[in-house]
């Protein structure tokens, strides 16, 4: 089941034209930000993935702050949460931080 979805997912829905893969990695970001408590592991994933396609910390933290609109505060919170602790694991790079 896992490679089906594995397949599925990445290798149909991201391979698809009309978006760019920076582009699909922050809707995914937002629509996972939105529903954080039950997607925590897969939004680390994706917001991991978002920066090696070249998603900017800011961008993440502003998109996902734009779902506390739809998702609510909570989720929002938690996702940014999420999001600083994968920054925390990068390696710095004094043009992206968020507290900057």
């Amino acid at each position: 089941m896992a490679e089906s979805v594995v397949d599925f997912a990445y290798g149909r829905q991201y391979a698809r034209t009309g978006l760019s893969l920076r582009d699909r990695y922050l809707a995914t970001i937002a629509a996972l930000a939105a529903q954080c408590a039950q997607t925590g592991p897969q939004l680390r994933i994706n917001i991991m993935a978002g920066r090696k396609a070249g998603l900017s910390q800011k961008e993440i933290a502003e998109v996902i702050w734009q779902m506390a609109l739809y998702g609510g505060l909570p989720a929002a919170i938690n996702a940014l949460n999420m999001a600083l602790s994968v920054f925390a694991e990068e390696t710095p790079k004094s043009d992206d931080a968020i507290n900057s």
